[in-house]
């Protein structure tokens, strides 16, 4: 029996031994057929064209995630980016606008100085402080009062012409009453032809009406008219409104036309207060009739 088991174990051991021979004559074989041929390398390229799509499925949510996450990162960067140029755009736009101001006020300044030096008038510049235009009154509030030498009655006006005169005055500040206000009157002059009539203020329509002119006058639309000098509370000369219309309705005794004042006594930012010694009466000139005179107390003028 030992000898037979003896016999049958170097049995199988040749027998493994041959096999392990021919897997590595196999093995060989396949080595040099594989680096002649390359079929390793085209299995390797095909599993990997099979298994590829599961890589990018694998990594697709890890791909969206990074990307979900540098977009908010840059949302927020650009959110951070816009809100700085927004802040620091109305910073420029607010010290633009100062600066713009900044130049209006200059070049108004330096119209009005140029109407005194071109007229030689002897005024006070004043700074607007209100503005109030309402149907039943036009006026405005300036920062001149009694301390700076102003008295009632004293013209006042802007760059481009008269725009009215004092009414109340206190010791740091005066009203304005505008030629435009229901309530004053003033005697006007036509530059082209020389003839003196009265120029009530619109009110409601915030312009200048010129009631009192016979049927035949000689006036057409864009005829200046100027201060009279009647009164002696306007010098004559300064520039008041300009004719935009005449009316002469049939049964009426009088023509009636409208001016559109010259000043721009709404935006005036500053304006000059002529000097009482401007406003004395000329030689052989009757004064003019009271402002503040009801509509039928008043004369119209010659025409």
């Amino acid at each position: 029996m030992a000898i037979g088991s003896s016999k049958g174990l170097a049995g199988d051991a040749s027998l493994q031994t041959s096999r392990l021979i021919g897997y590595l004559v196999l093995a060989v074989f396949l080595m040099a057929l594989d680096h002649r041929a390359q079929y390793l390398s085209r299995f390797h390229g095909i599993v990997d064209e099979f298994v590829q799509p599961v890589y990018l499925l694998i990594d697709l949510p890890l791909d969206w995630a990074s990307r979900a996450e540098r977009w908010f990162e840059d949302t927020e960067k650009l959110i951070e980016d816009n809100n700085r140029l927004t802040e620091q755009l109305n910073r420029q736009q607010a010290e633009l606008q100062l600066l713009e101001s900044l130049q209006q006020e200059n070049t108004d300044l330096r119209a009005l100085l140029g109407l005194s030096k071109a007229r030689r008038l002897d005024a006070v510049t004043a700074r607007v402080r209100r503005v109030d235009l309402n149907p039943f009154s036009h006026r405005l509030v300036i920062d001149r009062g009694r301390v700076d030498g102003i008295q009632t009655s004293q013209a006042v006006v802007d760059r481009d012409g008269l725009i009215g005169q004092i009414d109340q005055v206190s010791a740091t500040s005066s009203q304005v009453i505008l030629i435009t206000d229901p309530d004053h009157a003033l005697p006007v002059r036509v530059a082209r032809t020389g003839l003196v009539t009265l120029a009530y203020g619109g009110g409601l329509k915030t312009d200048l009406s010129l009631p009192d002119l016979p049927m035949n006058v000689d006036l057409v639309s864009g005829d200046a008219l100027i201060t009279s000098g009647l009164g002696g509370v306007f010098p004559a000369g300064l520039p008041v409104a300009t004719v935009t219309a005449i009316n002469r309705p049939e049964g009426e005794s009088f023509a009636v036309a409208e001016a559109t004042p010259q000043g721009a006594h709404d935006r005036a930012r500053f304006v000059l207060v002529l000097t009482p010694a401007l406003s004395e009466t000329p030689a052989g000139e009757s004064p003019a009739p009271d402002r503040g005179a009801p509509a039928s107390e008043r004369e119209p003028a010659d025409g």
